[in-house]
Protein backbone atom coordinates (compact mmCIF):
# COMPACT_ATOMS: atom_id res chain seq x y z
CA UNK A 1 0.00 0.00 0.00
CA UNK A 2 1.70 2.90 -1.10
CA UNK A 3 1.30 6.17 1.57
CA UNK A 4 0.67 9.23 0.21
CA UNK A 5 1.59 12.41 1.73
CA UNK A 6 -0.68 15.77 1.30
CA UNK A 7 0.48 18.78 -0.55
CA UNK A 8 1.42 21.50 2.19
CA UNK A 9 1.96 18.48 5.28
CA UNK A 10 5.40 19.91 7.61
CA UNK A 11 6.83 16.66 5.97
CA UNK A 12 7.86 18.81 2.81
CA UNK A 13 9.41 21.46 4.53
CA UNK A 14 11.90 18.63 5.74
CA UNK A 15 12.49 17.31 2.32
CA UNK A 16 13.39 20.73 0.96
CA UNK A 17 16.64 21.86 0.80
CA UNK A 18 17.33 23.46 4.28
CA UNK A 19 20.50 25.95 2.89
CA UNK A 20 19.16 28.73 1.04
CA UNK A 21 21.48 29.94 -1.73
CA UNK A 22 24.55 31.85 -0.91
CA UNK A 23 24.69 35.04 -2.82
CA UNK A 24 28.14 37.38 -3.27
CA UNK A 25 27.31 39.52 -0.86
CA UNK A 26 26.44 37.79 2.48
CA UNK A 27 29.30 35.68 3.91
CA UNK A 28 28.34 32.54 5.64
CA UNK A 29 28.22 33.62 9.81
CA UNK A 30 25.83 36.69 8.03
CA UNK A 31 23.52 33.63 6.79
CA UNK A 32 23.61 31.99 9.53
CA UNK A 33 20.59 33.70 11.19
CA UNK A 34 18.40 33.07 8.25
CA UNK A 35 19.37 29.47 8.09
CA UNK A 36 18.06 28.64 11.64
CA UNK A 37 14.44 29.93 10.06
CA UNK A 38 14.47 27.16 7.61
CA UNK A 39 15.26 24.33 9.82
CA UNK A 40 12.56 22.64 11.37
CA UNK A 41 12.51 22.76 15.11
CA UNK A 42 13.55 19.20 15.36
CA UNK A 43 16.84 20.09 14.20
CA UNK A 44 17.01 23.55 15.98
CA UNK A 45 19.64 23.56 18.03
CA UNK A 46 20.41 26.15 20.92
CA UNK A 47 23.56 28.18 20.16
CA UNK A 48 26.71 27.92 22.52
CA UNK A 49 26.45 30.78 24.88
CA UNK A 50 29.26 33.40 23.99
CA UNK A 51 30.06 31.72 20.50
CA UNK A 52 28.78 34.57 18.51
CA UNK A 53 30.39 37.20 20.63
CA UNK A 54 33.39 35.21 19.62
CA UNK A 55 33.10 35.33 15.83
CA UNK A 56 31.75 38.74 16.03
CA UNK A 57 34.69 39.88 17.82
CA UNK A 58 37.77 41.08 15.56
CA UNK A 59 40.54 40.61 18.53
CA UNK A 60 42.19 36.94 18.64
CA UNK A 61 41.90 34.60 20.89
CA UNK A 62 45.11 34.22 23.25
CA UNK A 63 45.21 31.02 25.12
CA UNK A 64 46.21 31.41 28.69
CA UNK A 65 49.64 29.50 29.28
CA UNK A 66 48.99 25.84 31.49
CA UNK A 67 51.63 27.69 34.52
CA UNK A 68 48.79 30.52 34.44
CA UNK A 69 45.67 27.85 34.52
CA UNK A 70 47.72 25.74 36.97
CA UNK A 71 46.59 26.33 40.85
CA UNK A 72 48.95 25.90 43.10
CA UNK A 73 48.70 23.19 45.79
CA UNK A 74 50.03 25.20 48.96
CA UNK A 75 47.16 28.43 47.90
CA UNK A 76 44.24 25.13 47.89
CA UNK A 77 45.65 23.80 51.05
CA UNK A 78 47.26 25.92 52.77
CA UNK A 79 48.17 23.09 55.73
CA UNK A 80 50.14 21.25 52.59
CA UNK A 81 53.19 22.83 53.51
CA UNK A 82 53.30 22.67 57.30
CA UNK A 83 55.55 19.56 57.54
CA UNK A 84 58.08 20.84 55.01
CA UNK A 85 58.05 23.82 57.43
CA UNK A 86 58.49 21.54 60.53
CA UNK A 87 61.43 19.81 58.71
CA UNK A 88 62.93 22.97 57.95
CA UNK A 89 62.56 24.50 61.49
CA UNK A 90 64.36 21.09 62.90
CA UNK A 91 67.06 21.41 59.96
CA UNK A 92 67.76 25.09 61.51
CA UNK A 93 67.38 23.75 65.00
CA UNK A 94 70.38 21.09 64.16
CA UNK A 95 72.21 23.39 62.21
CA UNK A 96 72.30 26.04 65.17
CA UNK A 97 73.08 23.36 67.54
CA UNK A 98 75.94 22.10 65.70
CA UNK A 99 77.42 25.83 65.18
CA UNK A 100 77.07 26.08 69.02
CA UNK A 101 78.59 22.97 69.82
CA UNK A 102 81.76 23.89 67.22
CA UNK A 103 82.02 27.16 69.11
CA UNK A 104 82.05 25.16 72.54
CA UNK A 105 84.73 22.65 71.24
CA UNK A 106 86.73 25.48 69.96
CA UNK A 107 86.66 27.68 73.12
CA UNK A 108 87.16 24.26 75.11
CA UNK A 109 90.59 23.72 72.54
CA UNK A 110 91.29 27.19 73.22
CA UNK A 111 91.06 27.01 76.79
CA UNK A 112 92.71 23.44 77.01
CA UNK A 113 95.54 24.92 75.08
CA UNK A 114 95.92 27.79 77.45
CA UNK A 115 96.20 25.47 80.23
CA UNK A 116 98.54 23.53 79.08
CA UNK A 117 101.10 25.88 78.02
CA UNK A 118 100.57 27.68 81.13
CA UNK A 119 101.79 23.82 82.77
CA UNK A 120 104.29 23.73 80.41
CA UNK A 121 105.52 27.64 81.28
CA UNK A 122 105.59 26.32 85.05
CA UNK A 123 107.42 23.36 84.35
CA UNK A 124 110.15 25.53 82.87
CA UNK A 125 110.32 27.61 85.42
CA UNK A 126 110.15 24.90 88.01
CA UNK A 127 113.22 23.27 86.43
CA UNK A 128 115.13 26.61 86.49
CA UNK A 129 114.39 26.54 90.15
CA UNK A 130 115.53 23.02 90.94
CA UNK A 131 118.83 23.82 89.27
CA UNK A 132 119.24 26.61 91.27
CA UNK A 133 118.47 24.88 94.26
CA UNK A 134 120.59 21.89 93.66
CA UNK A 135 123.90 24.28 93.02
CA UNK A 136 123.25 25.98 96.16
CA UNK A 137 122.68 22.52 97.87
CA UNK A 138 125.62 21.11 96.38
CA UNK A 139 127.87 24.55 97.70
CA UNK A 140 125.94 23.72 100.93
CA UNK A 141 127.55 20.70 100.96
CA UNK A 142 130.59 21.49 100.11
CA UNK A 143 130.79 24.28 102.80
CA UNK A 144 129.71 21.72 105.65
CA UNK A 145 131.80 19.07 104.55
CA UNK A 146 135.11 21.83 105.02
CA UNK A 147 133.40 23.08 108.58
CA UNK A 148 133.51 19.33 109.52
CA UNK A 149 136.57 18.95 108.30
CA UNK A 150 137.88 22.30 110.29
CA UNK A 151 136.19 20.85 113.55
CA UNK A 152 137.85 17.52 113.36
CA UNK A 153 141.42 19.07 112.77
CA UNK A 154 140.20 22.27 115.69
CA UNK A 155 138.66 19.28 117.97
CA UNK A 156 142.48 17.39 117.25
CA UNK A 157 144.40 20.56 118.22
CA UNK A 158 141.99 21.15 121.86
CA UNK A 159 143.08 17.81 122.89
CA UNK A 160 147.40 17.84 122.13
CA UNK A 161 147.03 21.24 123.83
CA UNK A 162 144.95 20.14 126.38
CA UNK A 163 147.41 17.33 127.11
CA UNK A 164 150.26 19.78 126.72
CA UNK A 165 148.41 22.17 129.92
CA UNK A 166 148.41 19.21 131.87
CA UNK A 167 151.91 18.09 131.53
CA UNK A 168 152.59 21.92 132.06
CA UNK A 169 150.85 22.21 135.25
CA UNK A 170 152.45 18.64 136.35
CA UNK A 171 155.69 20.32 135.72
CA UNK A 172 154.88 23.51 137.56
CA UNK A 173 153.47 21.49 140.80
CA UNK A 174 156.27 19.35 140.98
CA UNK A 175 159.00 22.36 141.33
CA UNK A 176 156.96 24.23 143.48
CA UNK A 177 156.81 20.84 145.46
CA UNK A 178 160.88 20.84 145.44
CA UNK A 179 160.61 24.33 145.81
CA UNK A 180 159.12 24.02 149.04
CA UNK A 181 160.55 21.06 150.16
CA UNK A 182 164.08 23.20 149.76
CA UNK A 183 162.54 25.62 152.22
CA UNK A 184 162.01 23.31 155.01
CA UNK A 185 165.33 21.46 155.47
CA UNK A 186 167.12 21.41 157.57
CA UNK A 187 164.96 18.44 158.83
CA UNK A 188 164.10 18.76 162.74
CA UNK A 189 164.79 15.33 165.08
CA UNK A 190 161.19 14.76 164.78
CA UNK A 191 160.37 15.23 161.13
CA UNK A 192 161.18 13.13 158.43
CA UNK A 193 161.19 13.88 155.36
CA UNK A 194 158.51 12.75 152.30
CA UNK A 195 159.23 10.08 150.56
CA UNK A 196 158.55 9.22 146.66
CA UNK A 197 155.23 7.75 147.44
CA UNK A 198 153.35 11.13 149.47
CA UNK A 199 154.54 12.99 146.91
CA UNK A 200 153.26 11.49 144.26
CA UNK A 201 149.96 11.39 145.99
CA UNK A 202 150.22 15.37 146.38
CA UNK A 203 151.05 15.66 142.81
CA UNK A 204 147.85 13.49 141.28
CA UNK A 205 145.71 15.18 143.57
CA UNK A 206 146.88 18.61 142.36
CA UNK A 207 146.38 17.70 138.95
CA UNK A 208 142.92 16.12 139.80
CA UNK A 209 141.65 19.46 141.18
CA UNK A 210 143.23 21.15 138.28
CA UNK A 211 141.22 19.25 135.72
CA UNK A 212 137.89 20.04 138.10
CA UNK A 213 138.92 23.63 137.64
CA UNK A 214 139.31 23.15 133.55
Amino acid sequence: MLTTFPTGSPYESMLENPFPAIDGTSTPWECQDHDREFLPVAFQFPEPAGLSDVLQSPKPVISSSSSENRVEPEAMDPDAREPDRKVEVIDERKRRRMESNRESARRSRARKQKHLENLRNLVNKLIVENRELSKQLRFTVSQLNRVRTENDHLQTEHTILRQKLLYSRQVLIFRQFHRQLAYASPYSSFEQPPNISQSQYILNNNNNNNLVNC
